[in-house]
């Protein structure tokens, strides 16, 4: 074998050896992306709890569903919470506002037809100006309304008032809540948190089916049974205050 003959040789088998190195480098790739492609996902959502001047916060009410809710909305992918909580406030409000955190996150269970998500409760302040200069797009908001601590169980579904009552609590404190459906995990049992979830689902698909189908009687009398429930909840657990929360120093 002539020494140029063998050199060949070698320049063969190592350019094998590099595409048996790529092939195998591929593998491994494609093994990793349809591993990640199989863990399970949860949907997210970003809102804040927005108080103006007098101390109470800002909830709007939306086209595509019944109820109040507080500024946000979905996160995107590949984007923050705050980053997606900015966003939607910007796109439903149009006005500055001054964040100073995250002050809750919410775990929410799986119900009917969806999937189990989180939603991430940032605390702001809106400036002096601000309030009258919100302006909504009417596709997808109809109404804005600032209410005392004291009014929520009112507006909103009952797990979504033990939500940012928490969440409230913590933006006075300067703290964080860890929730799921609402509750505070170290003060209520897996097995009354799945109970209530239960109960409080069945409540909201019946109330959304009826306000999806136009039956504003069904609707009507949905709301007045959940809102009686929740305002049974809210007196048991967190008496109502008799003047407006104060705003702590945390939220400058």
């Amino acid at each position: 074998m002539t020494a140029e003959h063998e050199k060949h040789e070698k320049h063969e088998k190592h350019e094998e050896h590099e595409e048996h190195g790529e092939h195998e480098e591929h593998e491994e790739k494609e093994a990793a992306r349809a591993y990640l492609a199989g863990l399970p996902r949860t949907r997210g959502a970003a809102c804040a709890l927005l108080l103006d001047g007098h101390g109470c916060a800002l909830l709007v009410r939306p086209t595509y569903r019944p109820g109040w809710l507080l500024p946000g909305g979905v996160i995107e992918s590949g984007e923050s919470p705050l980053a997606a909580c900015r966003r939607e406030i910007g796109e439903e409000i149009g006005v500055p506002v001054s964040l100073s955190g995250l002050i809750g996150l919410d775990w929410i269970p799986p119900r009917e037809g969806r999937d189990a998500s989180q939603v991430f409760v940032f605390g702001g302040r809106l400036g002096e100006e601000a309030p009258n200069d919100i302006r909504l797009p009417p596709e997808e908001l109809s109404e804005h309304r600032f209410v005392m601590a004291s009014e929520l169980h009112t507006l909103l579904f009952p797990h979504v008032v033990r939500r940012v009552t928490e969440c409230w609590k913590e933006y006075e404190a300067g703290g964080t809540a860890y929730l799921e459906h609402g509750f505070r995990v170290a003060s209520l049992s897996h097995r009354e948190s799945a109970y209530e979830a239960m109960r409080e689902t069945t409540e909201e698909t019946a109330r959304t089916t009826a306000y999806k189908t136009a039956d504003k009687t069904a609707y009507k009398e949905g709301c007045e049974t959940a809102s009686a429930a929740a305002r049974e909840s809210f007196h048991e657990s967190w008496p109502r205050p008799a003047s407006r929360p104060s705003v702590g120093s945390s939220g400058d």
